[in-house]
């Protein structure tokens, strides 16, 4: 028999009921399959909600998606949407669902972009890593024949679409028999062992799909400050907007308040972000709150994913850029943090997920606005009514830093916000550092000599230092240095030069290179190394400022670099203050050649 996780016991005990057909394939996946095969039930990944992954040590995956359709009530629209025959949307028009197809393939896209640390990276060097995952539907009301007529009707001459079917198992009830289900394994090598299927994909793989539970003892002990308790309670009903100057442990509270929440209802707790790798700190953050909870109970992400593995798990279709729809899952308390970040439309489609007596609680600063949000006098818009509950002691920063901080909104600051006092916590003696460096140009040579001779001279060490800039190319070229020439390993939240080469090699034809394409995978590259981020990896960082907002460190080498005409100043002064205050300690600056 499999290893079901959770067990068909404990499947029948949940709030939510399975349906028929997912009740059939799992009684049918016990009996027919090994212990060798793991079946995993509605898994936790973090925003995406696949109904069965089954999973075999040294073979591979495979995505099933359960669709309980009469087929007789749907057609297939052009775009090979499923469309309710007699049932009309909100503008009068046929309801479209997203095809079950489309919604298992980006199941099986987000494990190699998103959600599984490294398969991207190795599905770019050796494209045949894509078979390691299959995907499959299971149509419980219909025979094989008859799905394969309704998927393929007036489509039969098309090429393209038919090719594209032969990558999915399209299973129908008389599929659920033991000899054609073996076949089906061994078509996609899942009863065979591949080389590509290591026992570290296999445990990452793992890990993800069954997560820990948390205990008392892997907490920390913290004393939390009077301002700080005033903000961790959890309440039914309560909204409240939270600001906290540079190292005022906001973060801190925030996941505090997000425990003492899933103990007060024991229910789900959302949490977002606009930066994707902050998802990464608040995650260490909950991970030191000395209590016992189940890290299932807590979906951490940025919201364009949220929305968007919403929108999928549920089949939506999306007309409109700003459309979503509430259906599936509702949260008795959501947090976001980085409010400032937000759009109004968004934070009105986010309370959509909150239930009526729900707790929702906001975290900004106006003085990190570095996407040029509106504001309402002054102050982020929270849709929260009243005061903001301002964190001003700084446990974090040094009094050199905080100065500098506080002399900086003095300076550009004093007509666009209200000044926040830093009242800094930690000794006056803290050893600090600010050193500013002045380049005529981007000399690789000239930061490494700065970069290794502050390490050498210091005692710093790597996992206390990260380097910051604008854009990637300058970045991307320290990063190889620091690899090539100081043989150190790095942490990035981008690709490194070997892979951009790569992929640019991929996308040129005949000298020109297919621009669109290529920006489309740097893009998901960088999702990937954001969403996979952690700081503790014992290796220099380098990271855009943008993306490691919300995070901090020790050692920061902060390069200016000089503005193009295609992009926005660098030097707004939002984003200076956000890289500013990202360090504690040690601020290095290097100015290459920006006069401004």
């Amino acid at each position: 028999m499999a290893i079901l996780l959770p067990t068909l016991d404990q499947v029948n005990k949940l709030k939510v009921k399975p349906t028929a057909g997912e009740q059939k394939l799992l009684q049918f996946l016990d009996s027919t399959l090994d212990d060798t095969f793991e079946v995993y039930f509605q898994p936790y990944l973090n925003g995406d909600n696949p109904d069965v992954i089954v999973l075999r040590e040294n073979s591979g995956a495979m995505i099933i998606e359960v669709k309980d359709y009469d087929l007789d009530s749907y057609e297939l629209s052009e775009n090979r949407n499923c469309v309710l025959k007699n049932i009309a949307n909100k503008l009068g028009k046929k309801q479209v669902i997203k095809s079950p197809i489309q919604q298992v393939f980006e199941y099986k896209e987000n494990l190699y972009n998103l959600h599984i640390e490294t398969l991207l990276e190795k599905r770019i060097k050796n494209p045949k890593f894509l078979s390691i995952v299959t995907c499959a539907i299971y149509f419980h009301n219909a025979s094989k024949n008859q799905i394969d007529t309704f998927l393929t009707k007036n489509n039969e001459e098309n090429e393209s679409y038919i090719k594209f079917l032969s990558h999915f198992e399209i299973l129908g009830h008389d599929s659920l028999a033991p000899d054609t289900f073996k076949k089906i394994l061994s078509n996609r090598w899942l009863d065979k062992k591949s080389y590509l299927f290591d026992e570290t994909l296999y445990k990452s793989f793992k890990r993800y799909l069954a997560p820990s539970s948390h205990t008392v003892e892997q907490g920390k002990s913290i004393n939390y400050t009077d301002e700080q308790e005033r903000i961790i309670g959890s309440f039914a009903g309560r909204q409240q907007k939270v600001k906290g100057v540079a190292g005022s442990g906001k973060t801190l509270a925030l996941a505090k308040r997000a425990v003492n929440a899933y103990l007060r209802h024991k229910g789900e707790v959302l949490i977002l972000t606009y930066n994707i790798s902050l998802r990464n700190y608040i995650h260490d953050k909950i991970s030191e709150v000395r209590e016992d909870f189940g890290w299932k109970y807590f979906t951490i992400l940025h919201y364009h994913h949220f929305i968007k593995a919403h929108n999928n798990n549920v089949n939506f279709v999306k007309i409109e850029e700003t459309d979503t729809q509430s259906q599936g899952k509702i949260f008795q308390t959501i947090i976001i943090d980085e409010i400032q970040d937000y759009q109004k439309e968004w934070i009105s489609n986010v309370k959509m997920f909150l239930s009526d007596d729900g707790e929702f609680v906001v975290y900004g600063d106006e003085k990190q606005n570095i996407y040029q949000r509106t504001l309402e006098e002054k102050k982020p818009y929270t849709s929260i009514s009243g005061q903001w509950n301002i964190l001003k002691k700084s446990f974090r920063v040094t009094t050199d830093i905080a100065n500098l901080a506080t002399q900086f909104q003095k300076a550009f600051f004093s007509e666009k916000y209200e000044y926040d006092e830093i009242i800094v916590q930690r000794s006056l003696f803290d050893a600090s550092m600010i050193k500013y460096h002045y380049l005529e140009d981007a000399n690789i040579d000239q930061i490494m000599k700065i970069y290794d001779g502050f390490l050498s001279a210091t005692g710093t060490h790597d996992n206390d230092v990260c380097f910051q800039s604008s854009r990637v190319e300058l970045l991307r070229l320290v990063d190889k240095d620091i690899r090539d020439r100081l043989h150190k390993k790095t942490n990035t939240m981008f690709e490194t030069l070997e892979v951009f080469d790569k992929l640019k090699a991929d996308f040129t034809k005949a000298g020109v290179t297919d621009e669109k394409r290529l920006k489309k995978e740097l893009e998901t590259v960088r999702r990937h190394k954001k969403f996979n981020f952690w700081m503790n990896s014992g290796t220099t960082k380098l990271s855009t400022i943008h993306s490691f907002k919300g995070w901090e460190i020790p050692t920061l080498f902060l390069l200016v670099e000089t503005e193009r005409n295609d992009e926005n100043e660098f030097t707004s002064d939002e984003l200076i203050y956000t890289a500013i205050t990202r360090c504690r300690q040690n601020l290095i600056i290097i100015n290459i050649c920006n006069h401004n």
